[in-house]
């Protein structure tokens, strides 16, 4: 299945972000605004690594309206990072704070059975209030940090959450950091998204280098 933008609403958008742009550089000058984020509600959820195709379109167009980075979210599983014009598209940050108590009438609802099968792996933890396969226990925050008036540092911090829904952030010492770089660097290669992550101390610094 291939997807793609609605013409009109992609225009809409992109007037908007141009808007937030223009407004964010003339506050920048009175020192009361940096940069423009983009918040996307899209994408496939649960299915690991896929991409719609109108996600680039979009988070490019984005992007291209003079967005600072894009932040999906939807998926409630981490997804792959993309680059454009140096500005990252994060596919899916996958969860923070939610909670789904998971019991024996809920696991046995066929509404919930077909969900699940759209993740290969997924089994079902009755008990848990964190009613997702295990891949969506890897997410991570964004972090942006504004300095010396240059190009924002964008990067994510590794966070694990347990069957109880409590994220917990981990520092690069902990063996599931690496768990969760190892997967998003696996499933960016996998979605054929061209975005880099480099290990900085507790953090997964995202390699803005423009193409």
């Amino acid at each position: 299945m291939h997807t793609f933008a609605d013409r009109g609403d992609l225009t809409s958008m992109q007037a908007d972000v141009a808007a937030a742009r223009e407004q964010a550089d003339v506050a920048a000058a009175r020192e009361q605004a940096d940069l423009v984020l983009v918040s996307m509600h899209w994408g496939i959820h649960f299915v690991p690594a896929a991409i719609a195709d109108y996600q680039s379109e979009v988070g490019r167009a984005a992007i291209d309206a003079g967005a600072d980075v894009v932040l999906g979210h939807h998926p409630h599983i981490l997804k792959g990072v993309e680059v454009h014009r140096g500005r990252p598209i994060i596919h899916s940050l996958c969860n923070f704070a939610v909670d789904l108590q998971i019991d024996e009438e809920h696991a046995a609802r066929p509404s919930f059975r077909e969900i699940q099968s759209l993740h290969p792996n997924w089994e079902i933890d009755v008990g848990s209030s964190y009613g997702f396969p295990a891949d969506s226990r890897r997410s991570v925050v964004a972090r942006v940090l504004l300095e010396g008036g240059g190009p924002p540092r964008i990067s994510l911090l590794p966070v694990h959450i347990d069957r109880t829904s409590v994220p917990e952030i981990l520092p690069a010492s902990d063996p599931r950091f690496a768990e969760v770089h190892d997967y998003l660097v696996e499933i960016t290669r996998a979605a054929g998204l061209n975005g880099r992550l480099v290990v900085d101390g507790d953090e997964l610094v995202i390699d803005a280098v423009p193409e």
